[in-house]
């Protein structure tokens, strides 16, 4: 599997900018995923979510980008992530449906408030 690089250049608007996740974020993602609407769709967050079981995904992200399986992104608006949105590549599915990769998005609830989703899509 191929390596997943960084976006470059960084990808950033008048609202929002993407980028890696840093163990700075590990209370907002700990936040996040303590909201019970989050937590409730995605099956593979643990309950309770903790700060350290989010230190622990933050910094399995390089590993997850180096392997080819995924690429998870923080959704910032003035430094402050509010959400995630990512890629989870299955290389063997994609032999047979090259296009059709799995993409994630995760958003707390003042993301939604702050129209971010909008800029997203725009």
């Amino acid at each position: 599997m191929p390596s997943i690089p960084l976006p470059d250049p960084p990808l950033f608007d008048d609202a929002v900018r993407l980028r890696p996740f840093v163990d700075a974020d590990s209370s907002a993602v700990a936040a996040a995923m303590e909201d019970g609407d989050i937590s409730r769709w995605t099956a593979t967050i643990p309950w309770p979510y903790s700060e350290a079981d989010a230190r622990g995904w933050i910094g399995s992200q390089a590993l997850r980008r180096e392997t080819g399986q995924g690429l998870d992104l923080a959704i910032t608006e003035g430094g402050e992530a509010l959400g995630a949105i990512g890629i989870d590549l299955d290389w063997d599915a994609l032999a047979d449906h090259p296009y059709r990769p799995e993409h994630v998005l995760r958003l707390h609830h003042d993301g939604w408030e702050r129209r971010v989703p909008q800029a997203l899509v725009e």
